[in-house]
């Protein structure tokens, strides 16, 4: 393959890259494995189709099958380079409060205590209702809450188990 083929493959491959993870960003009800490599293969034959025919080899299998499998792989790996970066930087974190049987371990909390970290209150008395409550919280939220991971409080006589998961 010649180097403008080459390079070609890698614009396209990386273009369809980035295509592949606006399309599965915006409809998320279709996100999957194997949807991700239906898009990604219609997308690569697309681009590859387009290419081919701009540099009139449409018709020529020995240079389309190569060239639109080196544009699949790279927009695969683009991709996947791109949504590791993007997890990595858009965790989100989410405080779960249950409410428990089991007293035993728990540490009472009063409501002045409470009351200096809002989003733990507003889980508690939500929890306090329904049973249990899970809550998005922020990065400084994440923080106040160091010390009750795993832990359980009681507040107005009843148990509630604490946890935070980062996803």
């Amino acid at each position: 393959m010649k180097l403008k083929h080459a390079l070609s493959t890698l614009i396209l491959g990386v273009t369809s890259g980035f295509l592949i993870f606006a399309i599965l960003n915006s409809f998320e009800e279709m996100r999957g494995f194997p949807t991700f490599l239906f898009i990604a293969l219609l997308v690569s034959l697309l681009f590859s189709a387009m290419y081919s025919k701009a540099v009139k080899k449409l018709k020529n299998l020995r240079f389309f099958i190569p060239f639109t499998l080196a544009t699949f792989l790279v927009s695969v790996f683009t991709f996947t380079l791109y949504l590791g970066f993007a997890l990595m930087h858009e965790q989100a974190a989410f405080l779960h409060v249950r409410k428990i049987e089991n007293q035993e371990k728990c540490v009472p909390i009063t409501e002045e205590s409470l009351s200096k970290i809002p989003v733990l209150e507003k889980a508690v008395k939500n929890a306090e209702r329904k049973g249990k409550a899970i809550l998005k919280i922020n990065r400084e939220g994440v923080k106040i809450l160091g010390s009750y991971y795993g832990k359980c409080v009681v507040y107005n006589g009843s148990a509630y188990e604490i946890n935070v998961a980062v996803t």
